[in-house]
């Protein structure tokens, strides 16, 4: 039965994905008519995806007339892609099983690390080691004074937010020509006395 692989890189959706893989594994001859296809459930349970991608796959693959869902019994392949040579596919089959034989002999086997559901990526794609690990952490910039003009212009560290503007209550009670706060008798450059 085939093992379906997910590239999340590719950048190709899912269901196609699943879709390329049923035809390199029928052209391959890893699938021939009459083999059945993991079921949905198998294949969520593997890759842990949505079932409804399955099933697309699967009616993409129905539609070009590769397989045949059986209500109750699964989806079963019905025919091979055409163009396949069955001489030239036995031959390539022969050459594959003897390359596994030389790498098993090799010592070369699937690495567990590397299976479905063990990790989403393989060691050479594997995430680089933090930029902070050679160097150390980042060092806590130095405090400023209360009273220095940098406060207003940066924030706390590492924060870029500048001070908010005026609200327009406010910004249209200090437009140009007005002489005084609304409401009061004062100067626009002093807010006005609260009694007290």
């Amino acid at each position: 039965m085939i093992e379906f692989q997910l590239d999340e890189t590719s950048g190709v959706a899912t269901y196609l994905q699943l879709a390329q893989q049923v035809h390199q594994a029928l052209r391959m001859g890893m699938l021939e008519p009459g083999d059945q296809l993991p079921t949905a459930q198998q294949v969520v349970a593997q890759l842990a995806i949505n079932p409804n991608t399955v099933h697309k796959a699967y009616r993409e693959l129905e539609r070009e007339g590769l397989v045949r869902a059986r209500p109750g019994l699964g989806t079963f392949v019905t025919r091979l892609p055409s163009g396949i040579d069955p001489a030239t596919q036995a031959r390539f089959l022969a050459e594959l099983a003897g390359w596994l034989r030389s790498a098993r002999a090799a010592g070369l086997g699937p690495d567990p690390a590397h299976r479905p559901g063990h990790g989403r990526h393989p060691g050479h794609l594997r995430r680089p080691p933090d930029r902070h690990a050679a160097v150390g952490p980042p060092q806590p910039r130095p405090a400023r004074p209360h009273g220095h003009p940098g406060h207003l212009a940066r924030g706390p560290p590492g924060c870029s937010r500048r001070p908010a503007a005026p609200s327009p209550s406010w910004a249209s009670a200090l437009r140009p020509g007005r002489r005084s706060w609304p409401g009061s008798g004062s100067s626009p450059r002093t807010p006005p006395s609260t009694p007290g």
